[in-house]
């Protein structure tokens, strides 16, 4: 169940990024209403979480496999959404706010974008992971971008594969899927997305834009960083994505080299 009041395509990895973007913007607002935060510009993503979409956070220990990453993951169970954020990185996330702000925002963008009805909708996938039917799935923040799955499972699912991956051209095809991710990677980059478009709605970044703030100083971005209470490679990305900057090194240019002004006209 979806309890945002706009219209969301059917999840897909054609959806493009521009959509993502305009859906993000939509909840912002949804959220700058419900929440009554008018002024200022860092979202406060668990009020909004817990008061407008009632989703539950908790905090326990989500098991990692070496070298990787796990901040978050989704789960979805009798019409009930709860976050779990990491307990092993708890120290990190209360001295990095940010970076908090940003995993919170990654779930609500699974949620928002509708992609546990693609999950649902998939049997074939359901029956891939060793889930039983009817049971919650996951989808993590993370590095390793995955589906929430014991390392047990996967290793068992991985044996089985490579007694048939010589004679069997999708077998070899799912074991490269279990080496690399298990969370479909068009599902992470829509989340990834939708985090930075909702931390930093175009509508309020062009409060500062139409002042004719300089961002080809590296000043600016902190600034613009600080205001939005995001990390700065989110903002830089941002900024990318955008077609207002090109970072090459230590060096910001304008996009194309054209004035800033054209791209708000």
């Amino acid at each position: 169940m979806n309890i945002l009041p706009i219209e969301i395509p059917k999840p897909s990895k054609f959806v493009k990024h521009t959509i993502v973007d305009e859906i993000a913007n939509e909840v912002n607002k949804i959220y700058r209403v419900q929440m009554n935060h008018s002024a200022g510009y860092i979202v406060d993503v668990e009020k909004f979480i817990d008061v407008y979409l009632k989703m539950n956070i908790i905090w326990e220990e989500i098991d990692e496999p070496t070298n990787r990453v796990c901040f978050a993951k989704l789960s979805y169970d009798e019409s009930e959404y709860t976050i779990t954020l990491n307990e092993n990185h708890r120290l990190l996330f209360e001295s990095k706010s940010e970076l908090l702000r940003s995993c919170l925002s990654h779930e609500i963008g699974h949620y928002a974008l509708k992609h546990f009805e693609h999950l649902f909708s998939n049997s074939s996938q359901g029956n891939l992971f060793g889930n039983e039917e009817n049971s919650p799935n996951y989808l993590h923040d993370s590095s390793w971008q995955q589906l929430g799955v014991t390392y047990e499972v996967i290793a068992e699912l991985k044996n089985k594969l490579a007694k048939t991956a010589l004679l069997n051209e999708k077998d070899r095809k799912l074991i490269s899927t279990l080496e690399d991710r298990l969370e479909l990677k068009w599902m992470y980059l829509q989340a990834e997305q939708f985090s930075s478009c909702f931390l930093i709605p175009k509508a309020k970044l062009f409060d500062f834009l139409n002042d004719g703030l300089d961002l080809t100083n590296w000043q600016s971005l902190y600034s613009l960083r600080d205001i939005f209470g995001v990390s700065i490679s989110m903002m830089v990305v941002r900024l990318e994505k955008l077609e207002l900057i090109k970072v090459c090194g230590k060096q910001i240019q304008l996009f194309k080299t054209l004035k800033q002004s054209n791209f708000w006209a």
